[in-house]
């Protein structure tokens, strides 16, 4: 079932990018595209480099996390515009040295651990980014429902997934070292995984020019 799941999450991945390809899409949606082609080559590497050649899935883990970062900045500065960049700045400043700190003093923090930490960090980036985009949506009298709105679709399946993946590693090392089997986790962050990529597919169709 695992196996199962794990291949077909990471089709819906690759499907993502071909679908942004397929239909043409309106500028808003065009801002996704750094996200989008980041999950379609998160779903490779996890498919050949994690799955076939055993890369070691705990280098791939902070690797993934600096470039996520990365995007969700320039997705974020896209859609946040002037007023929000300072935000973004002062968030890059702090993951960035909290990074430096884990690989050049990590006697205290396992892999794990730091992992944790960094995820906290990106997540309260994504809610700071959420309460100001929902803030500057609801004062717009033309918007007559959140669900017209391709962007919504990416915000809670941000806010879905990071809140549930957060809590998975932070509990991680306890699990590992409990008598429970922590296969059964990593379903529910698979699980976690396929709900934010169906929600970025919505966000792909939704952003679709008529």
């Amino acid at each position: 079932m695992i196996v199962s799941l794990f291949y077909f999450v990471n089709i819906v991945g690759l499907f993502s990018l071909v679908l942004y390809f397929l239909i043409p899409v309106k500028n808003a949606t065009k801002s996704l595209f750094p996200y989008i082609l980041l999950v379609a080559f998160s779903s490779l590497v996890e498919i050949i480099l994690i799955n076939f050649l055993q890369l070691d899935s705990e280098k791939w883990s902070k690797i993934y996390q600096c470039i996520e970062f990365l995007v969700l900045l320039k997705v974020f500065d896209s859609n946040g515009g002037l007023k929000f960049r300072l935000v973004s700045v002062f968030f890059l400043f702090f993951f960035f040295i909290s990074l430096l700190y884990f690989i050049l003093l990590n006697d205290d923090f396992s892999t794990t651990k730091s992992d944790g930490f960094l995820s906290m960090i990106t997540f309260i980036y994504i809610i700071f980014f959420s309460i100001y985009w929902f803030t500057f949506i609801f004062k717009k009298v033309d918007v007559p429902s959140l669900l017209n709105l391709s962007f919504f679709y990416f915000v809670s399946g941000l806010i879905i997934y990071n809140s549930g993946t957060l809590f998975l590693f932070l509990m991680l090392e306890e699990i590992e070292n409990s008598e429970l089997d922590i296969y059964q986790y990593w379903v529910v962050n698979l699980i976690l995984v396929l709900v934010f990529r169906i929600l970025l597919i919505v966000s792909i169709w939704k952003g679709r020019t008529k």
